[in-house]
């Protein structure tokens, strides 16, 4: 029988080693194509649903989702560990759009594992962009409009 070289039979160990990793990335909400995929609010409170996907071979720890909205607020979502092959759903990101966005859409950017807390297979697929298109709100509903609330 023919012994492979040492390269091979190296590069065959990290590659083993490495796919045992976790693999977490933002999950699309719709089957759309376009960055509406990601726009996920819940109509009675306002708040950004963001889903967490874990595609890698082993459990991530706990780690921190980000979600910045243009043109610049700033929230840091505490994210559980998840097992491979899992997702979990993050609520209660603030969808301010009066004070955050500018109509007619929402620009937003997610970071899975912002704080870099993970070991994963590919550190390059965490990060997505995503915006929600905005319905002017009229003075009348202005009062009774969920996603104006802070």
């Amino acid at each position: 029988m023919k012994k492979l070289p040492i390269h091979i039979l190296a590069f065959a160990a990290l590659f083993s080693l490495a796919s045992c990793r976790a693999d977490l990335q933002v999950q699309k909400h719709t089957g759309a194509d376009d960055e509406t995929a990601y726009c996920h609010i819940d109509e009675s409170t306002g708040l950004l649903i963001v889903t967490i996907v874990n595609k890698g071979r082993a459990t991530a720890p706990e780690s921190t989702t980000l979600v910045q909205f243009e043109p610049g607020k700033k929230v840091n979502v505490p994210t559980p560990a998840i097992a491979p092959g899992e997702s979990v759903r993050l609520q209660g990101v603030h969808f301010e759009y009066q004070d955050h966005c500018s109509n007619p859409d929402c620009h937003f950017t997610i970071t899975a594992d912002a704080k870099n807390a993970v070991k994963e297979w590919r550190e390059g697929n965490n990060e997505v962009t995503g915006h929600c298109p905005v319905a002017p709100v009229s003075e009348e509903k202005e009062e009774t409009n969920p996603l104006s609330a802070n």
